[in-house]
This record gives C-alpha cells, sequence and structure tokens, in this order.
C-alpha cells in the first residue's frame, strides 16, 4: 500500500470516529432516567398555577391561607381536588423519550413540528422562589403521547398524554360550585327569613345549639346538624351570570327571600342570600354568596329547613338529658328518689332497696322521649300556671 492510499484511509477513519461522536452527543435520544419532567416540583409548596389554552382565556388559581382561589379569568373560590389532582399528575410526570438538544437544534422545523411554536396549552406554575413554565405541544402520531417541553431547560420529552384530563378547559372547570366553605368550624348562625331574624349558638363544652334571638331557649340539635349537612352537601346547578352591574331585585335577591349567615366566633365563614324560583323551573332557586359577583341557581329542597319559623328550631324535648342521668327525683301522690349504683344498678333511696334497672332505663328513655306538641307561652307567671 503506498504513502498516497495510507492518507486516504486515515482521513476515512477520522471522518467515521468525528461521525459517530457527533452522533453519540448530540443526535442520539439520550437513555431515560427516572427524574420527572419537572424536578423538585411539590404540589403542597405551590402558591399559583396558570393555564393558558390556545385560543382561549388565561386561567390562574391562587392559594391562600391553605385555600385555592380563582383569580383569573373570574374572582371566584375554586375547586381544591381539581387543582390538586393537576399537580400531583405534573408531579409524577415521567418522560417514556427524551429528545436531545442537538436534534432542536439541528432540525430547522423541530419547534413547529413538535407543536411548541404554538402550544396547545402553557402551564406556569409557581412555588416560592421556583417558578416552571410547561409547554404542551402536538400528540404524537398514535395519539397516546404528547411533545412536551420546559422552557429554561434544554432539549424535550415524550411523555403519555393520559395526564391531559386534568387540565382545565375554562375557568368553569376549576369553579368551585359550593353554596358555602366548610362549616365545620361553624359556632353561631344568624338567618333572616322574611321579617325574622333568628341566631344560634353552639356550646364549646357540650357542643349543643341554643337560640339566642329572638328569644333564650334549647335549640334543635338534629334539625340544626341535618341542615348544615344539607347545605354542606348542596351543589351550583348552573351559573347565570357575573356581572356586577346585575339588578339583583329581578332575581329576589334585594331584598333576599333567605339571608344565612355562618360564623365563627366574631369571623363569618360563609353568607348566602336566597331569592326567588328560577325561570321555567320552581324546583331551582337564585342565590348567590356574600362577596362574590356570581348569580346562580341550585335546588331549593336542601335550604327549605332554614325557612322555618322560630319555634321550629327550639328543642322539642321537654328533657335534655346530655349526658347519663345519676337522679330521678319524683314528686306525686308518691314521692320518691332513684338513685344510680355503679354502672347500671338503681336504688330507691330513703328506703334502700333495689329498683328494677330495666324499668328505671325504660322510664328514662320514656322522659327523654317526651315532646312538646306546642309551645303556648314563653313567659308564664304565678297566675298563668291554674289555667
Amino acid at each position: 500500500m503506498n504513502s498516497k492510499n495510507t492518507w486516504i484511509w486515515l482521513v476515512v477513519t477520522a471522518t467515521l470516529f468525528a461521525s459517530i461522536y457527533i452522533l453519540d452527543s448530540y443526535l442520539r435520544q439520550p437513555s431515560v432516567s427516572a427524574q420527572n419532567v419537572l424536578p423538585g416540583l411539590q404540589p403542597s409548596a405551590v402558591t399559583s398555577i396558570q393555564v393558558i389554552p390556545a385560543g382561549a382565556l388565561e386561567i390562574r388559581a391562587d392559594r391562600t391561607n391553605n385555600s385555592w382561589q380563582l383569580a383569573r379569568p373570574i374572582d371566584y373560590p375554586a375547586q381544591p381536588a381539581a387543582i390538586e389532582a393537576l399537580l400531583d399528575a405534573l408531579q409524577k410526570l415521567a418522560p417514556a423519550t427524551r429528545i436531545g438538544a442537538g436534534e432542536l437544534v439541528g432540525r430547522r422545523t423541530a419547534s413547529a413540528d413538535f407543536g411548541f411554536d404554538a402550544p396547545q396549552v402553557s402551564l406556569v406554575i409557581t412555588a416560592d422562589d421556583q417558578r416552571w413554565q410547561l409547554l404542551v405541544g402536538n400528540r404524537t402520531a398514535p395519539g397516546d403521547q404528547v411533545f412536551l417541553r420546559v422552557v429554561g431547560t434544554d432539549g424535550a420529552f415524550v411523555a403519555d398524554a393520559d395526564w391531559l384530563k386534568f387540565i382545565p378547559r375554562s375557568a368553569g372547570d376549576w369553579r368551585s360550585t359550593a353554596l358555602v366553605a366548610d362549616e365545620t368550624d361553624c359556632d353561631d348562625i344568624v338567618l333572616t327569613n322574611g321579617a325574622k331574624v333568628i341566631e344560634l349558638r353552639r356550646d364549646a363544652t357540650n357542643r349543643l345549639w341554643r337560640m339566642t334571638r329572638p328569644l333564650q331557649a334549647r335549640a334543635d340539635n338534629d334539625r340544626i346538624t341535618d341542615a348544615l349537612q344539607q347545605l354542606q352537601a348542596a351543589r351550583v346547578s348552573q351559573f347565570v351570570t357575573d356581572d356586577n352591574r346585575a339588578d339583583l331585585t329581578a332575581f329576589g335577591l334585594q331584598p333576599a327571600d333567605l339571608d344565612l349567615w355562618l360564623n365563627h366566633g366574631t369571623n363569618f365563614i360563609s353568607v348566602l342570600h336566597t331569592g326567588k324560583n328560577a325561570t321555567n323551573d320552581a324546583a331551582q332557586i337564585y342565590a348567590r354568596r356574600e362577596g362574590w359577583n356570581a348569580i346562580f341557581t341550585t335546588a331549593s329542597e336542601p335550604l327549605s329547613p332554614w325557612r322555618g319559623a322560630v319555634n321550629d328550631f327550639r328543642d322539642p324535648h321537654l328533657f335534655e338529658l346530655a349526658s347519663p342521668v345519676a337522679e330521678v327525683e319524683v314528686h306525686g301522690p308518691h314521692d320518691f328518689t332513684l338513685q344510680r349504683q355503679g354502672s347500671n344498678n338503681w336504688q330507691v333511696a330513703g328506703e334502700k332497696f333495689p329498683a328494677d334497672a330495666e324499668n328505671v332505663q325504660l322510664f328514662i328513655k320514656t322522659l327523654a322521649g317526651l315532646r312538646v306538641a306546642e309551645f303556648v307561652k314563653d313567659v308564664v307567671t304565678a297566675p298563668d300556671l291554674p289555667a
């Protein structure tokens, strides 16, 4: 072999090695590691998330005091579960394939081909001093995967597209449909039902409700507890308008048919105003939450317990047996006193002989079950008693 041929083969060999290096460094797809698309993302630390769909209004939700609130395109309470579901999916989002930076640079139409020039949706997530912007590009040919790019990070990703179902298409997807906030800490209720104002307060010790207005009386705990549960479960049927200039009188909301204030101490938790029946549907009523412009319809049935008269909220039981009875003193043709001995034994005091425990329990159960048939008079003087 002459020197000319040797040089030719050396050049070919060098070119081959250079090509292999370039392909290995820039054009090949790196192997997928365990690292997620958005490393370091912790849903509990996220304070804001923006969703910018192509050709639609931006949707933004902010977290304040552990509560999610829609900020754009409307100002309204958000659905925490829907937002947390998306954040959880983003935290777990792992690439099926990574596309090297070299391929994006070497392929002039890569951004357009992958859909990054006009992404179908962009996500911006903020957590304290961290910020991620995720571009969601085109789906792959089979449609079960999607191209993704994190702004500020080299390369791109291909990931399963199933998580896209958590992305809202409009603010309505993230809008809270609850009528009131969580009433767990509610210990004071004020309701205006027509011309009546009724205030109910829960004792901090025994957790029983009492009426404080318009009179001092025991309240019907079962009715109030059930009414609160129905109210908590009730949902918006349809949002009618968000116009802050809407005529409240036309919806029967000024004055409202029912005003319901749920408070914790001196701080209100939620305020609900309800109006007249919705047009063409007597089972629905117009309503709005205090502090928000939205007027919506909701089923009237869950609110019916709050429309009762004053005496409907009073405890109908003659006896308030909130704890185990220790003694029963009876005055009549034959005076006697029953005293509990131990856990379930009874004796007749004075005579000091055992009483029939089964009959005593039945007696107490009967007393506990006695109910008011009618509240006749609340202020009774001595001359009234014979009547």
